[in-house]
């Protein structure tokens, strides 16, 4: 299950986000044989599975260390003098 759940995420990830073109095709491909009956659709959904709580754990990893290292994204906005507004706003 935590399998299907990461080929789920790189095809996601590869379709719609910034992620590798070139695995566009083979991660649908991987996902259909998972979730098919075929035989080799078992092997590969035994490999992936294998490998997908410590890459997930790696990537939750990475992702706390990117939230660190740039903040949340939330920044306070500033107030610039060619916005107009009252004098008093600008303190």
């Amino acid at each position: 299950m935590l399998g299907i759940v990461l080929v789920l995420a790189l095809a996601y990830w590869s379709w719609f986000g910034n992620g590798l073109r070139f695995l566009r095709w083979p991660s649908i491909v991987v996902l259909l044989l998972m979730t098919s009956g075929h035989p080799i659709g078992q092997i590969v959904g035994a490999y992936v599975g294998a490998f997908a709580a410590p890459v997930l754990t790696l990537l939750i990893m990475l992702f706390g260390i990117m939230i660190i290292l740039r903040g949340s994204g939330w920044r306070p906005r500033r107030r610039d003098y060619r916005e107009g507004g009252r004098f008093y706003d600008r303190w």
